[in-house]
């Protein structure tokens, strides 16, 4: 009895497709769990901030690769070569392209930050006044990611170490979570839940 090829095949490139978005999740750095949804039809995903809307145009993305049947024939794992170097350029366009949404959104709702040169202590309490921090329930904070460059986040990371290794300072974000404690609070004492 002949194997059934249409059912091999199928099975091959569902575990193509599977391979391929795990290795897409894989190099999306921190945006790797960052949930996500298909949109089957639409011009763009809407956000609502207050009063203020977003819309999110829909944006092409693509990767491609050409095969040599006879490359394939010698090494039948060259195609996962491909496809691991595809899925870093559909990662790297979706990062691009997130980040540069966040982008647009911080600075619709009045969030953004610039620095006067290097990243200071101040700069990072001011960003932490600005953002929105939840907390689980047993009272840690849930705090936000910071995405930067090499440099940038180089500067960062001195900033948060200022402010671990100051008394003053750490005192001065202490008061900041505190106050973002009360604000979720206040947030959760408020919300209206949906029958």
């Amino acid at each position: 009895m002949l194997p059934e090829f249409s059912r091999v095949r199928e099975q091959l490139d569902t575990q193509q497709r599977e391979f391929f978005t795990s290795a897409v999740r894989m190099y999306s750095g921190v945006f790797r769990d960052a949930g996500y949804s298909v949109m089957h039809e639409g011009n763009g995903l809407v956000s609502y901030y207050d009063d203020l809307v977003h819309t999110s145009p829909m944006k092409k993305m693509t990767a491609s690769f050409t095969l040599d049947i006879a490359e394939i024939k010698n090494n039948p794992l060259l195609i996962y070569e491909h496809l691991l170097a595809m899925a870093k350029e559909m990662a790297d366009q979706q990062v691009s392209m997130s980040v540069q949404t966040i982008s647009e959104v911080t600075e619709l709702v009045g969030n953004k930050h610039v620095s006067k040169g290097t990243v200071t202590p101040e700069d990072i309490f001011a960003i932490y006044e600005k953002v929105e921090i939840s907390f689980q329930p047993n009272g840690q904070p849930n705090m936000p990611s910071i995405v930067a460059g090499e440099l940038m986040g180089a500067q960062i990371n001195a900033a948060l170490l200022q402010i671990k290794e100051n008394a003053a300072y750490t005192q001065r974000f202490q008061e900041i979570l505190e106050t973002k404690r009360m604000q979720w609070y206040d947030r959760e004492n408020n919300r209206k839940l949906v029958d």
